[in-house]
């Protein structure tokens, strides 16, 4: 490996680290508690997990991109849209049970490339371990490298992709309308998506594909499987953080073509280039500053450490914390994201219900019929949910024997107790 291209490798990873430290200091300004991403895993190992892994990461991705791209220029701006954009800081940044499913898809990726076939099986069956969301997804990678050793314009791959959808389709029974409907601000980071792409890492993935249209065979499966992830997107988010690879592939195409192209003013070809950094900066700065003012906060994590330590029972809250407050209570809830997800959302729709009702008989019943015993409410859910503290289940709440208000610091914790008088 040149020195030119080791000096590349370290300043992608200390822009990498500086993007990831800055998000720390904002967070920990607020609170030592990480934003948490569905039922994390890895508590013991907290902060310093996520960054370690962001370094295998960035340097695992090299690796590969060493094996399919000759110009190590390229290379760098491909790994530079990478760690700048916002799928990269939310993976890195927050708990998850994603960075490490990564780690291991891309290592297999990595040993398939080096005809390690082998020990790729082994690291594929790691990831399907670790996440089993993730089948399909390994699935499809593995169907595109055979790709590589099929008779040319073969259209068993294509085939077998669009196979593969049909099942995951069929195993995955998530509500489409919601993310069509909103397409926008579910895709596009800068409109407010938890999990999604820049518009300037959007709009040079688009130059790059314009780009490479002109070898459109040598593409063609990498245009299919772009597709076939933007689809299983729509049942399934976490599909982004992979479909991000790409968007980063071309959009580093995109990148390197416009510094190496000959323009007639150099003044002008000087300027587009800061215009295109200081958007991604605008866009990772903005995402930064966004990710680390959410929740959890301190509070709420005290909250449920504390509710820990009762008897066990059925929390219910709003599905947006429903991950958070089994992951750190360990006990069950009504509804989380995942259900919000599901095509039938009946039990959203029972909940946002009982939440606005003041008849003390239907909430009851409501309760006992699901074995729910307490109820977990934040000022976000106050603010957001209800209008006044008179409004809905809040009033009957304050009012009923039925309930006891075990906890008030920040946020409320209900025992529901069907036996008062």
């Amino acid at each position: 490996m040149k020195r030119k291209e080791v000096k590349k490798i370290l300043l992608i990873l200390i822009v990498s680290t500086v993007l990831l430290s800055l998000f720390h200091i904002f967070r920990f300004l607020k609170t030592s508690l990480l934003p948490i991403y569905d039922q994390y895993l890895y508590k013991d190992f907290s902060v310093i997990l996520p960054f370690i892994v962001s370094i295998l990461n960035i340097l695992i991705l090299y690796l590969i991109l060493r094996q399919i791209l000759k110009n190590d220029s390229e290379r760098f701006f491909v790994l530079l849209l990478f760690i700048m954009s916002p799928i990269f800081i939310f993976v890195h940044g927050t708990l998850n049970n994603i960075y490490f499913s990564l780690t291991l898809i891309l290592l297999s990726v990595f040993l398939i490339l080096k005809e390690k076939h082998f020990f790729s099986v082994f690291v594929f069956l790691g990831a399907f371990w670790v996440n089993q969301n993730y089948v399909f997804l390994i699935l499809i990678i593995l169907t595109i490298f055979l790709e590589r050793n099929m008779v040319k314009n073969s259209f068993f791959p294509y085939i077998s992709i669009v196979f593969l959808i049909g099942l995951f389709t069929t195993f995955n029974n998530y509500n489409t309308y919601l993310n069509l409907h909103l397409i926008i601000t579910d895709f596009i980071s800068d409109f407010g998506a938890q999990i999604g792409f820049g518009v300037f890492s959007l709009i040079l993935f688009s130059i790059g594909i314009l780009l490479s249209w002109k070898q459109k065979a040598k593409h063609r499966i990498f245009y299919f499987c772009m597709v076939s992830l933007f689809f299983m997107s729509l049942f399934d988010k976490d599909t982004l953080i992979f479909l991000n690879i790409f968007i980063s592939l071309y959009g580093g195409f995109a990148l390197y073509y416009i510094y190496k192209r000959k323009w007639s003013s150099e003044n002008l070809k000087n300027y587009v280039i800061i215009l295109i950094m200081c958007g991604l900066i605008f866009t990772s700065g903005s995402y930064i500053k966004k990710i680390s003012d959410s929740g959890p906060f301190e509070s709420e994590y005290i909250s449920l450490k504390w509710l820990s330590n009762l008897a066990p029972g059925k929390v219910l809250s709003d599905y947006k914390f429903g991950h958070f407050i089994h992951s750190i209570s360990n006990f069950d809830v009504y509804s989380d994201t995942n259900y919000y997800l599901y095509s039938d959302k009946s039990r959203i729709n029972y909940y946002t219900k009982i939440f606005q009702s003041r008849n003390l008989e239907e909430i009851i019943n409501f309760l006992e019929n699901n074995n729910i015993k307490y109820i977990w409410i934040n000022q976000e859910m106050k603010n957001s949910i209800w209008e006044t503290e008179e409004q809905g289940i809040l009033l009957i709440l304050k009012n009923s024997k039925h309930f006891t208000k075990i906890y008030d610091y920040e946020v409320e914790i209900w025992e529901f107790n069907k036996h008062s008088n």
